[in-house]
């Protein structure tokens, strides 16, 4: 029954780690030559006092709201951020908004001249005084602790992105540090326990936990989201709770949803996200294979221990979903 509990405040813990009062800003090379792409991740409780973008007044955001609104989202967050280059300002070409799995993106082009970039982060000053944004986005893997605004401290250099293809170190911290918190999830946490508790013999159990590993960084290079990730671990959760012993292929699918989740990018992205991951989830699945191994010992336990991982997922499913309602 300690085995439970403890399972319990694992799930509670990753949950808590989710809430950040952060605006993840990205720049990133945008195609044309002189054009940039600028990405912003935020939640819609954070969205909702920069601007009114519940179009229908259902209390509940939809990607139609976000379309329809796309004027009111320019007057609040594009032009309160505006971007220079030498001091003039940077010419917006156009801009779009996407609801994702347990975030916003909001995502605009914009053509720069030679020179330093620099940004004026005003809308802080609507934002509670703990808000703040920083550069790179923790959501997709991307981009550094380059900097920061907060408070009255609005303004902020923005360092150019480097070239397409090259390797960019401080791109590689960040999705590394991304992936580690993408690996500390309830969801993360509780797919590959419910798959690897019921395993419960060392030999196969290893043999699972390798290729849901491998299925993980494959996956990391994936752009989108993949068939509902969320989705897909827990119906993955379920299957391995329901089972005796779960086949080898449902700890691929596990590996390869958590991979999908946010993937994509640049491959110093991919290759630090998935490095994150994998470091945080390689030592939580031997304890998995320990505590099923041990658990097996005591039948009664063990039919109960196997269901606690699908309420980490369900846990985690909600908490996303909490961020996008009002």
């Amino acid at each position: 029954m300690r085995a439970v509990l403890a399972l319990g405040v694992l799930c509670a813990a990753a949950a808590w780690a989710h809430d950040a009062d952060v605006v993840y800003v990205l720049l990133s090379p945008g195609g044309p030559p002189g054009v940039l792409t600028e990405t912003v991740t935020l939640t819609a409780a954070t969205l909702s006092m920069l601007s009114p973008i519940d179009a229908d007044g259902d209390q509940l955001l939809s990607q139609g709201d976000l379309d329809a609104k796309d004027r009111a989202l320019q007057a609040g967050v594009w032009d309160e951020m505006p971007l220079t280059a030498a001091g003039q300002r940077c010419e917006r070409l156009d801009t779009v908004a996407f609801l994702r799995d347990g975030f916003l993106e909001l995502r605009g082009h914009f053509r720069c001249a030679q020179g330093e970039l620099r940004q004026d982060f005003r809308f802080l000053r609507v934002l509670p005084a703990n808000y703040r944004v920083v550069l790179g986005s923790q959501l997709d893997g991307e981009g550094s602790g380059r900097g920061f605004a907060q408070g009255s401290l609005t303004t902020i250099t923005v360092p150019r992105p480097p070239p397409p293809g090259s390797w960019d170190e401080a791109r590689f911290r960040a999705a590394f540090e991304a992936g580690v918190g993408r690996g500390l999830s309830p969801e993360a946490w509780g797919a590959l326990f419910a798959v690897l508790l019921s395993m419960a013999a060392w030999r196969r159990g290893l043999l699972g936990l390798g290729l849901g590993l491998l299925s993980l960084a494959l996956f990391s290079g994936v752009a989108g989201g993949w068939v509902a990730p969320t989705a897909v671990l827990l119906l993955v959760a379920v299957g391995g709770a329901a089972t005796k012993a779960p086949p080898l292929v449902l700890a691929a699918i596990c590996g390869a949803a958590l991979g999908a989740r946010g993937g994509g990018g640049a491959w110093p992205s991919v290759l630090g996200v998935a490095a994150g991951s994998v470091l945080v989830l390689a030592p939580a699945g031997l304890v998995a294979l320990a505590l099923g191994v041990m658990l097996r010992r005591r039948p009664r336990v063990f039919r109960l221990a196997r269901w606690v991982p699908v309420v980490c997922v369900l846990v985690g499913a909600w908490w996303g979903r909490s961020r996008l309602s009002w």
